[in-house]
């Protein structure tokens, strides 16, 4: 009987060159003659991809096949990617109502009507401008 031989795998640190998506990244590191490489990368939760860009340090698993791709096991050391904002503002944000729009907090409103009329509450308002602050109406009624 003919002994079975093991396949033999190599662990590599290796650099990000380019990030293809989510699931496939080209990295250089010196392997049987190549330097660059295509990799998959390994998912270890759904909530969180691992973050990376080009320049950083990553450890590479390749199998003994010259065909299979490698797999990005993680990232070592901190990365050079700019995390995403977790919470993006909108650029522009429209909210519409065919006949009224409340905003309300506590003892404090403004509301929006289909007329043009918006109504102001609150137990103080204060209006503060940097520039010119300006009240122009047909008519104006203070007190």
């Amino acid at each position: 009987m003919k002994p079975v031989r093991a396949p033999s795998t190599q662990l590599l640190r290796a650099e990000v060159l380019e990030i293809h998506d989510e699931s496939y990244v080209v990295v250089r590191c010196e392997r049987n003659g190549q330097l660059e490489h295509g990799c998959d990368l390994l998912h270890t939760s759904e909530q969180s991809n691992l973050l990376l860009a080009p320049g950083d340090t990553v450890l590479v698993w390749f199998a003994d096949s010259e065909t299979e791709r490698g797999v990005v096991l993680g990232r070592l050391g901190p990365s050079h990617a700019i995390p995403p904002d977790p919470n993006p503002l909108p650029d522009d944000l429209v909210l519409e109502a065919q006949k009224t729009l409340t905003l309300k907090c506590g003892e404090a409103s403004m509301t929006l009507r289909e007329d043009g009329k918006v109504l102001t509450k609150g137990t103080d308002v204060v209006s503060h401008a940097r520039r010119m602050n300006r009240v122009k109406g047909g008519a104006v009624s203070i007190n």
